[in-house]
């Protein structure tokens, strides 16, 4: 008597590979992304080079004159950690640099937003499609080392600025680098104003400090909300109105903050 048993089990699809051209390849062989320790502005802060993780989700993001930040998602004897680091004043060659232990819970979550956007099969550029290519702009990279499957991701060249893109991929390329960054203490947004003053009027330049983790802010005067990127002239005699200047953001996470303005000197 022969019995023979059906399975209903599909086999999982077989993990896809993403293509290098040479110059990616290149590129993750060059000493900044991949062989050696990555250096700051601040000579007393570096971070371990990316081959020296068996597993990690590494992202690093950078503007000439804006801002400088890395995370380091890694597991060590089967515990999660997060190293930060972050440059809080461009204006000043200072650092933080911060480590966390991390709950597996939320690496899990992470991973299951990484599958949601199927992220590992997207191209290394991921912003291939855009207008405005400068080479002073913000650059982003990101990769998932898992044992030795390497997977690298890069962004910014295309769509800058990339917080006014509406691609979908750089959308889901910002909001999974802002939930790693969040989890990982990365600071919220201040408002900043700048007044300057003459005879009879005073003019405020206000704007939000990092737009790292924010999807969009309305600035708010007196109640009327202000156009972004410009200035507000008061007359001198109501200068002490500047006190009604705020801010609503909206994080990538959905979370919504009001800003009170801190003076900038």
């Amino acid at each position: 008597l022969l019995l023979l048993r059906c399975s209903h089990e599909v086999p999982a699809p077989p993990p896809c590979r993403q293509q290098h051209s040479e110059s990616d390849s290149l590129y993750l062989a060059s000493d900044f992304t991949f062989g050696q320790h990555i250096r700051f502005a601040d000579s007393t802060i570096s971070m371990p080079a990316v081959s020296s993780y068996d597993t990690v989700f590494w992202y690093r993001g950078s503007g000439w004159g804006m801002f400088d930040h890395l995370c380091a998602l890694y597991n060590r004897n089967d515990r999660w950690y997060s190293d930060l680091v972050y440059q809080p004043d461009m204006l000043k060659r200072v650092c933080i640099k911060t480590t966390r232990e991390i709950d597996k819970k939320r690496v899990d979550e992470f991973r299951s937003m990484l599958d949601s956007f199927n992220t590992r099969c997207k191209p290394v550029l991921i912003d291939t499609i855009g207008r405005n290519y400068t080479i002073d702009a913000p650059h982003y990279d990101f990769l998932i080392k898992e044992g030795p499957d390497l997977r690298y991701f890069s962004w910014g060249s295309q769509c800058f600025p990339c917080e006014q893109s509406t691609r979908p991929p750089v959308l889901e390329m910002r909001f999974l680098m802002a939930r790693l960054l969040m989890g990982s203490g990365y600071p919220e947004p201040k408002l900043f104003c700048y007044a300057q003053t003459f005879s009879d009027s005073i003019t405020i330049e206000y704007y939000l400090n990092d737009r790292t983790l924010v999807k969009n802010a309305r600035f708010i005067f007196n109640n009327q909300e202000l156009i972004a990127d410009e200035s507000l002239k008061l007359p001198r005699s109501q200068a002490a109105e500047i006190k009604n200047l705020w801010a609503e953001v909206t994080l990538l996470n959905g979370d919504t903050l009001k800003l009170s303005h801190i003076i900038s000197k």
